[in-house]
């Protein structure tokens, strides 16, 4: 009991002036390695003030002596860690970490071990043989990762070379059979990034190794080192265990790709012979087999993703199911006008509205078109101006197609005459300036069609039609030149009257027109 209290005594002066800090865990701390960590306040000091106390104890007790003799004595208190005959902690069971299930002497035994452990290293600092052995170390162990490094960048370029030379520059497809699987020098490409990647990984393997190895060589670092390599180990055993488990959930996720690679190769066989002509129904023609092979091929993808989503690594975790939710409200709330532009797509391309390379006019826009997708149209005009359209908006309007009627391309020229000229006359004059234009088509032979009688004049529209491929525009101007002509030289007015008379002597006619006879009606 006497030794007891002279103990106490001694650890209420070393304390006295300490950091009246909260109450929490303090860790002990000698040469850059931890000793013991104290949880609980002992006699109203809390773990703070303990380890400033212990501190102060330690550096007394190294300065009276050379020693690092290190003993654990059992008191009322707990368990006494003592150096060279002096005090420097007590550890009680309130220190002790539940986690770890250690018994109080098996604690304190610990802490008493690394803090020999560091008292030994903290001598061995002091000795030139000591520090000449680690230069020496760390030295050959610099020239050893030079080496193994240089080695591995070397090898890799030979390796690079000889895939290149024998794999990249062949263009022809891998064969099972008849089945094309996959070209060569897609297959060098692969195996250039799988060489990279291990060799730049093995690199940084023996890059943090050499660093660990170079930090353990001298005593007061040895605790980085000892950390870094127990992290290391950790890091490498919870990788290969994670690996191994997730093997199987793999294998099915691979399977699934397989399956899915597979169907999308099926399909795009099929729809390939519906592109080319070689069979079609009548729902499924060349035109819409490609969008419809695009949409199998994400029907299938779709699918894949929801049959292999439960075996993806990770995926029962909270945070890829928040990703999930995230990207799920993302697409539903930027996606909707995109849906609407690739519903107006498939409407347009499965009702045959028209096709590539019809000559159209859509709303204020005239010329070919180039290009339908799921979300725009593309359409060249006789200007070689490109005009793309948002399918939602080619829904919407009124879409004439000049390409479906009869062989060719539809030609239309609307004039509008006044009642003192036959309709006789005109239909002939309009047919002769379409006989007067090369491009036309003889069959089906142009035709005049008196579209109404209105107050001051009667419309008439010109029907002819030429043939595909030819520039629509280019003919439509020939076409209204000739009838221009023709009813300039049989001076007739094409001036609409919105009056009751013309003054006399004086018709309306083009400057410069020959002075003929009028054609008889």
């Amino acid at each position: 009991m006497k030794k007891t209290a002279r103990l106490l005594l001694v650890w209420c002066v070393a304390a006295t002036g300490a950091r009246a800090d909260p109450a929490g865990k303090a860790t002990l701390t000698y040469f850059n390695r931890p000793v013991v960590t104290l949880r609980a306040p002992l006699l109203g000091m809390p773990p703070a003030e303990r380890v400033t106390a212990a501190e102060a104890r330690l550096h007394v007790a190294l300065a009276e002596t050379t020693g690092a003799e290190v003993s654990v004595t059992q008191t009322d208190l707990g368990r006494a860690v003592q150096v060279n005959g002096h005090l420097i902690f007590f550890l009680q069971v309130g220190d002790l970490d539940p986690e770890e299930g250690l018994t109080l002497q098996e604690a304190a035994n610990r802490a008493a071990d690394t803090l020999r452990t560091s008292l030994l290293q903290s001598l061995e600092q002091r000795t030139s043989e000591s520090l000449t052995r680690s230069l020496l170390s760390l030295g050959v162990a610099t020239a050893a990762f030079v080496l193994v490094v240089a080695a591995l960048w070397w090898l890799r370029r030979k390796v690079l070379g000889l895939i290149e030379r024998n794999l990249g520059q062949r263009t022809e497809p891998v064969r099972l059979g008849t089945l094309r699987l996959v070209r060569w020098n897609t297959i060098a490409a692969v195996l250039d990034w799988v060489l990279r990647a291990v060799t730049t990984g093995l690199v940084l393997g023996l890059g943090v190794q050499f660093v660990a190895f170079g930090l353990s060589q001298f005593p007061y670092t040895r605790p980085w080192g000892e950390r870094l390599q127990d992290f290391i180990v950790s890091l490498l055993g919870d990788a290969v265990l994670g690996a191994v488990r997730v093997v199987p959930d793999l294998s099915v996720v691979a399977f699934i790709a397989w399956l899915t690679w597979g169907g999308m190769r099926l399909s795009t066989a099929l729809f390939r012979q519906v592109e080319a002509g070689r069979w079609m129904t009548s729902w499924l023609t060349p035109e819409t087999a490609a969008i419809t092979r695009k949409l199998v091929s994400l029907a299938l993808v779709l699918f894949a993703i929801v049959m292999a989503y439960p075996y993806l690594p990770g995926s029962d975790t909270e945070a890829f199911k928040g990703l999930s939710v995230l990207l799920g409200l993302m697409v539903s709330m930027g996606g909707s006008s995109t849906v609407g532009q690739a519903a107006a797509g498939l409407i347009l391309i499965y009702t045959h509205a028209f096709s590539v390379g019809d000559q159209v006019r859509i709303g204020e826009v005239a010329g070919r078109v180039t290009a339908m997708g799921m979300f725009t149209t593309r359409i060249v005009t006789h200007l070689g101006e490109e005009i793309v359209l948002a399918n939602a908006a080619v829904l919407t309007s009124t879409v004439r197609n000049f390409s479906r009627e009869g062989q060719g391309l539809l030609l239309e020229v609307v004039m509008t005459i006044g009642y003192d000229v036959s309709w006789r006359q005109v239909e002939s004059l309009m047919k002769e300036g379409a006989a007067r234009t090369a491009a036309l088509l003889a069959q089906p032979p142009p035709r005049v069609v008196v579209g109404s009688l209105d107050d001051f004049y009667v419309t008439y529209r010109l029907v002819a039609q030429t043939a595909h491929g030819v520039p629509r525009e280019t003919v439509l101007a020939e076409l209204q030149r000739h009838i221009l002509d023709a009813f300039n030289e049989a001076q007739v007015q094409i001036m609409s009257p919105h009056y009751n008379n013309d003054p006399p002597g004086s018709p309306k006619l083009a400057p410069g027109s020959p002075e003929v006879e009028p054609r008889p009606a």
